[in-house]
This record gives C-alpha cells, structure tokens and sequence, in this order.
C-alpha cells in the first residue's frame, strides 16, 4: 500500500485451516484457525491475508469504465447472476484493469459468503491482529507468474491451487485434491478457463501477497458505513469551511474597511497638496505664456524673415531686361514699393509676373504705368507695389493704466539697405 509499511506476517484462510508465512525471517505454520497459531504471531498486530480458493468465487468480464463506488454499486446489482449465492449473502470486490476493447474494459470479480468473511474477523480480533487487507490468495498468482500468460501451480498439504494468468490477470482459478495428478488437473482447468496451452509455473502465492493488487472484501453494511461516515465528514468540512469562509469574509472587511479609512485620509491630504501643486503650476504657466509672447515680440524684431537688403535684391533680381528702377520704398509693415522705366508696356507686365511668382512676394499690384519720353525715345514710367512675406509691423506696446503718446517713426529707404522686421 502507497505511503504504508506492509505488515510481514501473510495468512492464508480457510474455514478449519490457517497457512501462516512470516516473510522478516521466512518462518512458516498452520493451524485450523488462527488462534492456533499462538507464538507464532506473537509481537505482530497486522496481516496481510489472502482468502483460500476454495473460499472465493472468481470471475472476470467486461464492464464501462467506472469509479470503485460506481463499480460496486453496478456489481451488487448482478451479483447473484455472477455466482450461485444470493447477493445478499456475498461479500465482494472488484478491480478493471487496463485490458480495453470495444466491449468494455476487463473487470476482476470476486466474492465470498458473508458469514466467512464475519468468521474470519473474529479469528483477527481473538488473535489481536488486524487486517490490511483480505482478498483472494489467487490474486498474488501473476506476481509468481513473472510472465503475462502462465499457469501457476501451489502445490499445498491442503490441495492443489491452479491459477491461470492471462495478460497479467487472474482469468480462472480452482483448487484440486492434493493426490490428483498435477498434468491432469492443469489440462482440466485450462480448458474450464478457455485458454490454450500455458507453460507451468510452480510457486507460493503465500510468499506473494504483497504483491497483490489493491482490493479488499467488506460486507454491504460495512460500505454502508463507511459512506455514511465518509459523507458525514465532508458535512462537517463543508461546515467547518462555510463557518470559516463567514469568518474570512468579516475579516476581510474589517480589514479592507480600516484599509478604506486610511486610504481615503491620505487621499484627502494629498487632493489638498495636489491642489496647492496644480495652483502654482498654472500661475507658472501663465508667467511662461507671457514671456513666450515677449520672446516672440522679441524673435520678429531681431530676427525678421527678410532682411531689407534681402528684400532688395531679390526685388532686383526679377527686373526684366529693358527695365530700370528709379527708387524703391521700403518699410517696416509695410509694401514695397518699385519705380521705373521700361520701354515698353509689355516689360512692365513680365515685371509684375516675375514678382507674382516669386515666393518672397505677395499681394503685387501694378499701382499705376504711364507713358512717356525721353528726348526722341518712348518709354513706360510705372509704380508696382508688392508685400514682402515676413515684413510683418512691430508688436504695439501693452497697454498701461498711464496715458502716453508715442510718435510713430518709420524708417524710410529709398534704396537697398536696413532690415525689414
């Protein structure tokens, strides 16, 4: 058994015949019950003990996959159709193996009559030892085997034991009498089992036992209670759970509450301080967008977009050829102003063009062309106005609650030279 020490002394049990096995030191009885054994399992309080074959009725068949509990209850229900007792005098068990097929998967089947099994318990309890288990002794048969299909032979003064072992699983087992001829007696229970020819394996299935698998024979009533005390300890620890849980829960909001308290203290003190923080930001940003205003003012006046010499010369660039300039106005804020001669009306056309389409310039007009001579030759005296891009006028001064006058000074360029702000 997992997470258990098994006990070293193994009984095999029969009504009126006991075979007692000590595997610490390999000593042997027998005894017709088991309190006949005396010293033998003196100093020993558990035993493993494996039922004699000529107590159990053993079969296997196919059967859904299912849990122990599940199983049992769908075995109870067939019990007297499996073997030759009423269902209420049998005490069983069953195992399913991993042997699968479209049938079902193989189920292990045993039994015994309930007044054994009863007699058996209390030889224990006279004794003073306690069961592990009780299961049929034929089940330690493929642990003897080694193999997965063999026929095992034990050989005792109380008969002959025949197991057959198919795919690792006890198929079929019977007892025969102790001077029956053994080649005999193996023919006739291969062929109740259905099998063919196996190889013979002799051992003890006694020695065995702890290599049993798990099962365990119980009466109908001992499951009863054993359920009843399992369901009342899962209502006592979902009692247990569901007091606990309220008690978690008040806790909880006890602490969550406090926590609550504390939190909505320091968020209060610091909205206050955020506040204060967020008064004094804007404050700072209004003292920034007023210096950013004064940098701007500042920008535009010492760092205009054209310079007037830039101005000029781009002014000039554009002259057609057969075109003169006379003078050229220029101030800050406002058009430039061009005059000239041409020869003819045509020239002062490609000038405005030039200067429409050059991107230093907007807003060009001729403001007036009118004809002329000199000496013999006619000409074309023209006025073109134009706006340089960036020349924009200064910033007005704030106002303030004083009155004051201020003159208006506007430089004036008759020629290229200056910057235009």
């Amino acid at each position: 058994m997992k997470g258990r020490t098994l006990p070293t002394l193994h009984l095999e049990w029969a009504p009126g015949t006991v075979l007692a096995m000590d595997r610490a030191d390999n000593r042997r009885a027998r005894g017709a019950d088991i309190s006949e054994l005396g010293r033998f399992i003196r100093g020993h309080k558990e035993a493993l003990v494996g039922v004699s074959r000529s107590c159990v009725f053993l079969k296997t068949l196919r059967l859904p996959k299912a849990t122990p509990e599940e199983l049992r209850r769908l075995l109870n229900l067939r019990l007297g159709q499996l073997f030759p007792v009423p269902a209420s005098d049998l005490a069983f068990d069953a195992i399913q193996t991993e042997d699968q097929n479209a049938e079902g998967w193989l189920t292990l089947v045993a039994a015994m009559r309930a007044q054994d099994l009863v007699q058996l318990r209390t030889e224990l309890a006279q004794a003073g030892l306690k069961a592990t288990r009780i299961f049929p002794v034929a089940l330690a048969a493929p642990a003897i085997a080694a193999r997965p299909d063999a026929l095992v032979v034990d050989k005792l003064p109380t008969g002959i034991n025949l197991d057959v072992v198919q795919g690792g699983v006890v198929r079929f087992s019977r007892m025969a009498p102790e001077d029956a001829n053994i080649g005999m007696e193996a023919q006739r229970t291969l062929m109740a089992a259905g099998a063919g020819p196996l190889d013979a394996v002799r051992g003890r299935t006694l020695e065995a036992l702890h290599f049993a698998p798990e099962f365990s024979f119980a009466l109908n009533e001992d499951r009863a209670k054993e359920t009843k005390k399992r369901l009342g300890d899962k209502s006592r620890l979902s009692l247990l759970l569901l007091v606990s849980s309220f008690l978690l829960a008040g806790y909880i909001w006890v602490t969550r509450t406090e926590a609550q308290a504390r939190v909505d203290k320091s968020k209060a003190k610091w909205d206050g301080e955020r506040k204060k923080l967020t008064a004094i930001r804007d404050a700072e940003k209004a003292k920034a967008g007023r210096a950013l205003l004064v940098r701007e003012s500042l920008d535009r006046a010492f760092m205009p977009a054209q310079p007037l010499s830039d101005i000029t010369k781009a002014a000039s660039n554009t002259l057609p050829e057969g075109v003169w300039l006379i003078g050229m106005n220029t101030e800050r804020g406002k058009p430039l102003q061009l005059r000239g001669t041409a020869k003819t009306g045509q020239q002062v056309a490609q000038l405005v063009n030039s200067l429409s389409v050059s991107p230093r310039f907007r807003d060009v007009k001729l403001v007036f062309a009118n004809g002329g001579k000199i000496e013999e030759t006619p000409i074309v005296q023209f006025n073109v106005a134009a706006t340089a891009v960036g020349n924009l006028p200064m910033p007005a001064p704030e106002k303030t609650g004083k009155k004051a006058t201020r003159s208006k000074i506007t430089p004036k360029v008759a020629s290229a030279g200056g910057d235009s702000q």
